[in-house]
């Protein structure tokens, strides 16, 4: 196993995890690392104190798989857990709380979280917080197939600062954006194809040149599994 080296002193660093056997995997490991990792309920029984930096891959489970009596608590402890709330919301909202004023918080959310109704709340409080770049993950990245994106977003209340949205998948930038509240979406992304020198054609061709690829790796996935085949045309479609 290859270690992280750092030019810098590592900072104290707290882990959450409600699962044992998960802690003792870690703790085998990663023996030498300066993190402490506690057993609790992140949403139910946060650790104590406040934080600089949260970072966090909440568990994407759906309303209608959480167990009623905790639908319940979380409805009465999250503002944002509204209608059939997807269990990322709870979390990202719990670690915004736990987060100092001026402190980032780095979350790794399904896409659904951009272009759902149910993570509407979530995508108004994005918008209330300066957010740095929104950037997609390759579909390559988990052993499960599942569209992923990173977000940052600063524990500090602005308005009219510019907001970076990479091309995510085959979606359509504008709806997304349009999601978010942001304003003049035409003049932003035309000042965006002058400043890098781009035209609009050429980078929907190359959006469309894209999704064609990752249809061409759909099908190939399809293929593989109804043939029975060991699946290597799944390379077709790497980014």
């Amino acid at each position: 196993m290859v270690r992280a080296q750092f030019d810098y002193e590592f900072p104290d660093c707290v882990g959450v995890e409600n699962d044992p056997a998960r802690i003792e995997e870690f703790d085998d490991q990663h023996a030498d690392a300066p993190v402490d990792v506690v057993e609790s309920d992140f949403l139910l029984d946060p650790p104590d104190g406040k934080f600089d930096w949260i970072l966090g891959n909440p568990p994407y489970v759906r309303y209608n798989r959480l167990p009623k009596n905790k639908r319940s608590r979380y409805r009465e402890k999250f503002t944002l857990a509204t209608d059939q709330f997807p269990l990322y919301v709870p979390f990202f909202e719990q670690a915004l709380r736990l987060l100092k004023p001026g402190g980032w918080l780095t979350f790794i959310l399904p896409i659904g979280a951009l272009t759902t109704g149910v993570a509407a709340p979530l995508r108004d409080t994005l918008r209330y917080y300066f957010t740095g770049p929104i950037m997609y993950f390759p579909e390559q990245t988990f052993n499960r197939q599942v569209e992923t994106f990173l977000v940052g977003l600063k524990k500090e209340e602005t308005k009219g600062h510019h907001l970076w949205l990479e091309s995510l998948y085959e979606y359509e930038l504008r709806p997304i954006l349009k999601r978010l509240d942001v304003d003049d979406i035409d003049d932003a992304v035309s000042s965006y194809y002058t400043s890098h020198k781009l035209t609009e054609r050429m980078v929907t061709s190359r959006d469309a040149r894209e999704r064609e690829g990752r249809q061409t790796t759909r099908l190939a996935k399809e293929a593989g599994e109804s043939t029975g085949s060991s699946g290597r045309q799944v390379a077709l479609g790497e980014y």
